[in-house]
This record gives structure tokens, sequence and C-alpha cells, in this order.
């Protein structure tokens, strides 16, 4: 489907006095499909991104700390970035 045509069936729905639910069966349109359409399309919005992914200085920071202590292991680099973020921040 093209976006425009998104477009309208996402207005014909939020313009619908039926509730949504009722509007989308009658459309034959899934729920997920037609809030999955609202999200992707909403003006302005950024591209999500994982909640678990680092941003690039974040990755940055953590190679450069485990390239200057590969004895630590996962765990203890993780600990270790955290004891260097606090003592950045504050």
């Amino acid at each position: 489907m093209k976006p425009a045509e998104k477009a309208t069936v996402i207005a014909f729905v939020k313009g619908s006095r039926l509730p949504r639910k009722q509007v989308l069966a009658q459309l034959g349109l899934p729920k997920s499909t037609y809030y999955g359409w609202r999200c992707r399309g909403a003006p302005g919005k950024r591209p999500s991104r994982p909640w678990n992914q680092l941003r690039p200085e974040e990755e940055e920071a953590i190679l450069t700390l485990a390239r200057a202590s590969p004895e630590l292991s996962p765990r203890e680099l993780s600990l270790a970035a955290l004891v260097w973020r606090d003592r950045c921040a504050g």
C-alpha cells in the first residue's frame, strides 16, 4: 500500500465515531499493522533505536577502556565503565 493510502486509512480510522477496534475489523486491517503505520508515519519522529544500543561515543569510550585494560573480564569491564561514568558525571 502506498504511503498516501496508508495516511488516508489512518485519517479515516482516527475520524470515525466508532471504536478503533471495530473500524479496523470492518476494514480487515490488523491492529498491529495500523499502529505500525501510525507510529512510522508520525511527522518529526526520530528513527527508533533498540533500548540497549550504545551511542557511538559510548561505544568508543568502552572500547578505549577495554583496550587499555585487556586483563578485565566483561563483567569487570562493565563495572569499571560505570565507575568511570560516575566519576566523569559529577
